[in-house]
């Protein structure tokens, strides 16, 4: 059971046998103590041996409200590590995991493309006027926090030299939360054309971050996503510690500024993107148990 996010990301796979979303209605009464738990989904839930929940629920309200409803096991873990924590985030969410004899074991990539996916991207190719037969580099400016955002300007050089090389036409990837940043990516650029993809579904942009040859982006969701593709994947840390975020995959680079508040040089950006393109890529995976 995840965010809208996840019937479109999961259905198809063999991750999970069936997706729900948690915006069901009737599941703000678990969060409510004053209020009997929906007799809908307390009857959906009861039909479980085990529940794992990873919502922040500082009180136990929904931990509670869950017991209360299933002859079961419920398991709550925080969604975040400890800042002392020296675990990728992923080793934190798989503990509760080990501790039911299921290994963690990612295999990668961990969310390839399937046809559904690669079909939206060929729609979105003839919508977006895209150069057939060129290679696409998909550049993400934003994410869920200005402070960790590369600044437009560079961006836009980015583009600007990808332009120029012939290396691969870049699609500029706007998301709800990225308005601001593309549009100052835009502004920086000035006349200079850029192919812009805006608002897409997860499905669309899956199936875009497959076929592109590269991805250069921030630390947000949309890295973690095209790192999940096998996208050889360029990320750009700032304030926030890779050591804990860093997107996994076979194809992942990070760099991260030498101060959390500095920023990566154009230059220093744009040799570590000619690199990932010739293969010489950093390969981030869990250190295991």
């Amino acid at each position: 059971m995840a965010g809208p996010f996840g019937p479109e990301i999961l259905d198809g796979r063999s991750l999970a046998s069936r997706v729900h979303t948690t915006e069901s209605p009737g599941l703000h009464t678990f969060f409510n103590p004053s209020l009997p738990p929906d007799e809908r989904l307390r009857f959906f839930f009861s039909s479980f041996d085990c529940i794992l929940s990873f919502w922040a629920d500082a009180d136990g309200v929904f931990h509670r409200q869950l017991e209360s409803s299933i002859p079961g096991r419920v398991l709550a873990h925080p969604p975040r590590p400890g800042v002392r924590s020296r675990l990728h985030v992923s080793e934190h969410l798989a503990m509760p995991l080990r501790s039911l004899g299921v290994p963690f074991q990612p295999e990668f990539p961990l969310l390839p493309a399937l046809n559904v996916h690669r079909e939206a991207a060929a729609v979105a190719e003839r919508n977006l006027g895209i150069p057939a037969g060129r290679p696409w580099i998909v550049i993400h400016p934003g994410s869920g926090s200005p402070r960790k955002n590369w600044p437009p300007d560079r961006f836009a050089e980015l583009v600007s030299r990808l332009a120029g090389s012939r290396i691969g036409t870049p699609i500029l990837v706007e998301g709800p939360a990225d308005l601001a940043a593309v549009r100052a990516v835009r502004a920086a650029l000035g006349n200079t054309p850029v192919i812009g993809l805006t608002l897409p579904t997860l499905t669309t942009l899956l199936g875009v971050l497959d076929r592109a040859i590269a991805y250069i982006g921030n630390d947000s969701g949309v890295s973690h996503l095209a790192a999940a593709a096998g996208t050889p994947s360029l990320i750009l840390f700032g304030p926030t510690n890779p050591r804990q975020w860093r997107p996994l995959g076979h194809a992942v680079r990070v760099l991260r500024a030498i101060r959390p508040h500095t920023h990566q040089a154009i230059d220093a950006v744009w040799h570590a993107l000619l690199a990932l393109l010739s293969g010489a890529v950093i390969v981030h995976r869990p250190s295991g148990p």
